[in-house]
């Protein structure tokens, strides 16, 4: 389900402040939120925040639909899946302000804020608070073995073979489709994740 429009303003105005660049304008265009700056950022908070939420391309969606929606592929504009903006995420935003110290602390109070330090890309990954990390989606799974792979040089490939899954299934899954937990588990082992199911 989408967020609402108060949700959304909660949003920006939490990015807003976690990144100190103010938000020009923001549009709705289906399945994107489309979010134009005054002036690009200029520190490196803009990256860790899109991190957080980007797919494996580096950006969520497809630039051509910024063309269609008339906001230009620059480093002033965004486009954002609209599902990837929860009040977890504007909660994780408003407490840490993308500061490194903040982030850890957080990680360490709040299981559900350990997938976004992880995908952060700030080096907190090998503190021993986020060896155990609660994974929310397929797309949460997508990016940590992803993220091992990448870690390991492992290509598409050689992770094929190792799992037995074919070069469609794996290409899925990297893009946040569904994948079978028998599958899941294959994937983890390949590249030395342990996989939980808990309640």
């Amino acid at each position: 389900m989408n967020p609402s429009k108060e949700e959304i303003e909660q949003f920006i105005n939490a990015l807003q402040l976690s990144i100190k660049s103010r938000v020009a304008r923001w549009k709705i265009a289906e399945p994107y939120l489309l979010i134009d700056f005054d002036r690009a950022p200029t520190d490196d908070k803009l990256e860790v925040f899109l991190s957080l939420v980007c797919n494996e391309l580096g950006y969520v969606g497809e630039r051509t639909e910024y063309r269609k929606t008339k906001f230009v592929n620059s480093e002033n504009n965004v486009a954002l899946l609209l599902k990837e903006i929860t009040p977890l995420l504007t909660q994780f935003l408003l407490s840490s302000r993308l500061e490194k110290k903040n982030m850890e602390k957080l990680a360490e109070i709040d299981p559900q804020c350990r997938v976004f330090v992880q995908r952060s890309g700030l080096g907190l990954a090998e503190s021993p608070v986020l060896q155990e990390t609660v994974v929310q989606n397929t797309s949460d799974a997508s990016r940590m073995v992803f993220a091992k792979c990448r870690e390991m040089s492992m290509t598409l490939r050689t992770l094929s073979e190792k799992t037995g899954l074919s070069a469609m299934t794996l290409n899925k899954f990297k893009k946040g489709g569904d994948i079978r937990l028998s599958n899941l588990v294959k994937l983890c082992g390949a590249v030395g994740l342990t996989l939980k199911v808990g309640g």
